[in-house]
């Protein structure tokens, strides 16, 4: 499991790091998702060609295998569906919403995962595959991607134009605390809903900017 796993995570976390270089140099949300939607679309022709063909498929897999689940070798990859909610979210999330997703997605799911894992025996389960263990670290982790982007990001590189952050607290009536603690409850609902069976790469960003969105509106004064 470790000689799969470790990789995965290492990747899935390094995608926050890449969110955060791009914020603080500025980068317009168009500029990210364009190339992104062609990465995508790329890689979904790829796997298409990879799952139809056999002789493909037996030739990438040893060149990917630390990087794929044992289901993966014959199914979707979840790069696929990684790629398609971050370009939603960027394509249509307001730009704070986007980027605390994209955080979630690479930082809370990997907490949720590697705390589920380790201590998820020990803790009641709250649907199938998923942990209380490891929504509580999933909640932990979204409470501080909330206070490290609007509490540290945003004030220090001022890198945003008027608009962009679509939660002021000046703006709501949700205090920054409360915010804070609504995107944590947020981040483990996203984690532990199964929606249609679809993958969770896709399913958190999409699910956590749809409803942070929400309540960002319905709390706006």
């Amino acid at each position: 499991m470790l000689r799969h796993e470790i990789p995965r995570k290492a990747f899935h976390s390094s995608i926050g790091l890449v969110t955060i270089y791009l914020y603080t140099c500025g980068f317009l949300q168009y500029q990210i998702a364009r190339p992104l939607w062609a990465i995508f679309s790329g890689t979904s022709l790829f796997e298409l060609v990879r799952l139809k063909s056999s002789r493909v498929n037996n030739a990438i897999l040893p060149w990917v295998e630390y990087l794929i689940r044992a289901l993966e070798r014959d199914s979707c990859n979840g790069i696929v569906f990684y790629l398609a909610g971050v370009s939603l979210v960027l394509s249509f999330a307001p730009k704070d919403v986007a980027v605390v997703s994209i955080l979630l997605l690479s930082w809370a799911d990997t907490a949720a995962s590697t705390v589920g894992r380790a201590w998820g025996k020990y803790t009641p389960k709250v649907a199938q595959g998923k942990s209380l263990a490891g929504c509580l670290a999933s909640f932990f982790v979204g409470v501080l991607v909330c206070y490290f982007y609007y509490g540290y990001l945003v004030p220090k590189y001022q890198v945003d134009s008027i608009g962009d952050n679509y939660y002021s607290e000046s703006s709501s009536h949700l205090s920054f605390p409360y915010y804070a603690f609504a995107t944590g409850l947020v981040t483990s609902f996203s984690e532990a809903v199964n929606v249609a069976g679809l993958d969770d790469n896709f399913t958190i960003p999409v699910i956590s900017s749809v409803v942070l969105s929400g309540l960002i509106y319905a709390n706006h004064t």
